[in-house]
């Protein structure tokens, strides 16, 4: 469906051959483990903005989130600041969202064998997924457009001289010049590599990010160890930073990103593989070519790997010794081969440090109804590329005696 929603040139769903590699030579050398290290200030500032948010209007919380997720792409990507929870930009990345998390699952039509039919009337082919991918194609050109156009404005102080997008228009300015431009690496697949980042690291950071809220509303027990472990080894005079995931004393908070991506695997089929050669799996022989897709979701809930897999539960990374079931972290969440997601390690930060900083400072509720019953969240996500959690209703609760003055500091964040 990748032509049918205007992500027919983005890194993800692009055929293997010299623009592939290119794609992929750019993005790995930005996203590698140690190279994400540099927008750590980006992710804490961004964290505490939404913090800020969060503590002047609780009710907007969701929106906060969402602002989160697509302000450290868009400043990692494109050198772009949102202005307000408002932007332009945080509308782009919804819609952006709404079309890849609903627009099916992968290889799920016939329109992924047979691409042609794409291009036929929709009363010859009635499906209700090429319906969505035509109504919700403009979001995601949208989404390759705005953004890039303005990084593109750089010179009139728009976009940040550090951005992804900017490195690279340098780059190909200066071989444009020399006359040794890469003949797969176009002006076009710059913008495509680019949206790539705003796209795949907005949905899955915001994603995951609600999966993770969901379950530490649903289990109090687990929230408030967080919380505590946190005050022991931080202790209440500063937020939590990105060098704390490091502290050993903090592996549980790692242990619940872990067991958040385990739980529910935004995207339980991926994107489909190719097979190089002919191959045999378990007896089943499978010709070269043939599409293949990674069952991530049966690997989350592989009882010979975890016991009672439905339960969300952080515990379980523990080893023996220690009281925990010594479990490993799932294989494969974010992909495989070389179409495993380049930037893992920035959504994995991103949802520590937003996830350490809201433990840290808010309580977070059941919400209830009219006659003081608690609202049992609905666990349901949407199907498409990504699965995003249907939003639920909660109650975040500030205590400002928390941190001491920390929230004065909070306050004057981006303002």
């Amino acid at each position: 469906m990748g032509k049918q929603d205007g992500m027919g040139s983005d890194f993800d769903v692009s055929s293997l051959g010299p623009r592939f590699k290119a794609h992929r030579a750019h993005l790995q050398s930005a996203f590698t483990k140690g190279s994400v290290v540099q927008y750590r200030g980006i992710q804490e500032q961004e964290a505490r903005q939404a913090l800020r948010t969060i503590t002047q209007r609780p009710e907007n919380w969701e929106i906060a989130l969402r602002r989160f997720a697509s302000a450290i792409v868009l400043r990692v990507a494109f050198g772009i600041t949102l202005e307000n929870d408002d932007d332009e930009y945080v509308k782009i990345a919804a819609d952006a969202i709404h079309a890849t998390g609903n627009g099916g699952s992968p290889g799920a039509t016939i329109v992924d064998y047979l691409p042609f039919l794409g291009n036929l009337p929709y009363w010859m082919v009635p499906s209700p997924t090429i319906r969505h991918a035509r109504k919700w194609g403009s979001a995601i050109q949208r989404l390759h457009d705005v953004p890039f156009a303005a990084a593109q404005k750089e010179n009139e102080g728009v976009a940040q001289k550090s951005s992804y997008v900017y490195s690279l228009l340098e780059k190909h300015a200066q071989k444009w010049v020399a006359g040794s431009r890469e003949r797969f690496f176009s002006m076009k697949d710059i913008n495509g590599s680019a949206a790539a980042i705003f796209i795949a690291g907005s949905d899955t950071t915001f994603a995951t990010t609600l999966v993770g809220i969901l379950n530490l509303l649903r289990h109090p027990t687990i929230f408030h160890k967080a919380r505590e472990l946190l005050d022991q080894t931080i202790g209440l005079h500063r937020l939590p930073s990105l060098k704390d995931r490091d502290n050993p004393k903090l592996l549980y908070l790692e242990h619940i990103v872990q067991e958040i991506v385990r739980w529910r695997p935004l995207s339980p089929l991926g994107i489909p593989h190719k097979s190089l050669h002919d191959d045999v799996y378990n007896g089943m022989f499978i010709p070269r070519g043939t599409s293949v897709y990674f069952n991530t979701w049966a690997m989350s809930r592989d009882r010979a790997l975890y016991s009672d897999p439905d339960r969300f539960n952080p515990d379980r990374y523990l080893p023996v010794e220690q009281g925990g079931a010594g479990e490993p972290y799932l294989k494969g969440p974010f992909g495989f081969g070389r179409r495993i997601c380049v930037g893992r390690h920035l959504a994995l930060g991103s949802v520590w440090i937003v996830l350490a900083t809201l433990i840290s400072t808010v309580d977070i509720s059941k919400a209830v109804d009219l006659d003081g019953n608690e609202i049992e969240p609905i666990v349901g996500f949407t199907t498409g590329l990504f699965e995003v959690v249907i939003l639920f209703i909660l109650i975040v609760d500030l205590d400002p005696v928390r941190r001491g003055g920390v929230f004065a500091w909070v306050w004057g964040v981006g303002g």
